[in-house]
């Protein structure tokens, strides 16, 4: 690489020098980098020439990807019964990420309505066309792509997936199951935990009757959504996600399926069996 970058006056240059600059295999210690028009033209190691920015001796390294985050739904509804407008959500909610130094993030959308658990269900699409319009009017500094997460045993799933599953960004499907008792929640009490201390939380009553209806929708949906979830993935060439695997069954299933990645697998056991079957993690 050369020490100094040639200024070319027809487009817009910047030079940022005095910079730790992350490589793939190493770390430049005192470097230099050149972008053009926004993206990186040249970079090297040594000093360059007058005019540049002086990074004081700051990293600069790739942006972080973001695979897994829902937290555009805290923003759009930031307390219960309270929503935002889903564009401001959007863009709040953009610049937390980019601060962060994510620079490419996939918006995990829940794909399921579950009457009396979260005010955020059913949302999806909205929320999906927020980010739309916002990346439209060039107001997002991140790259968005969207995760679908799709909790199974829930009686709409499927048609909710197919109402997003034809949407250019998206690039991940999840497999996810909160029936008490398994996977994240295989101590149940840690999901009343959870429920309790959301807003105002729930009674014991309310989660008895929650937790009766999950486990007659698991029963009553599950095994016939799952394959139509697997199958929609496939049709339209989306990686599918396991969610929370927990037992060698959970593996068995995961491989099954033709899942690429594995999400927060709870047990070293899982994550091993994920592993040793080529599952990223």
């Amino acid at each position: 690489m050369k020490e100094d970058f040639e200024m070319n006056s027809s487009s817009s240059e910047t030079v940022i020098g005095n910079a730790r600059v992350v490589l793939a295999d190493r770390v430049i210690e005192h470097g230099w980098i050149a972008l053009v028009d926004g993206y990186i033209a040249e970079f090297g190691e040594g000093s360059t020439s007058a005019g540049g920015v002086d990074a004081g001796g700051d990293l600069i390294m790739p942006g972080l990807i973001e695979l897994h985050t829902d937290h555009l739904e805290a923003h759009y509804v930031p307390r219960p019964k309270v929503f935002w407008d889903p564009i401001a959500a959007v863009v709040s909610y953009d610049g937390q990420l980019a601060t962060s130094g994510i620079t490419t993030v996939l918006d995990s959308l829940r794909v399921w309505r579950e009457d009396g658990a979260e005010e955020v269900d059913g949302r999806a699409g909205l929320l999906a066309e927020a980010i739309d319009a916002a990346r439209d009017a060039n107001l997002l500094r991140a790259d968005h792509f969207l995760h679908l997460r799709c909790e199974i045993p829930m009686p709409s799933v499927v048609e909710e997936a197919k109402e997003l599953i034809g949407r250019p960004h998206v690039r991940l499907m999840s497999l996810m199951d909160h029936t008490p008792g398994q996977r994240q929640f295989r101590d149940e009490g840690k999901l009343r935990d959870y429920y309790r201390g959301k807003g105002a939380g729930k009674t014991d009553a309310e989660l008895d009757a929650l937790f009766e209806r999950r486990f007659a929708y698991q029963k009553a949906y599950a095994a016939t959504n799952m394959r139509e979830i697997v199958a929609l993935a496939q049709q339209y060439e989306i990686p599918l996600a396991s969610h929370d695997d927990t037992t060698e069954e959970n593996v068995t299933d995961a491989i099954r399926d033709g899942v690429a990645v594995a999400e927060f697998p709870t047990t070293i056991e899982a994550a091993r069996g994920l592993h040793q079957a080529g599952i990223g993690i």
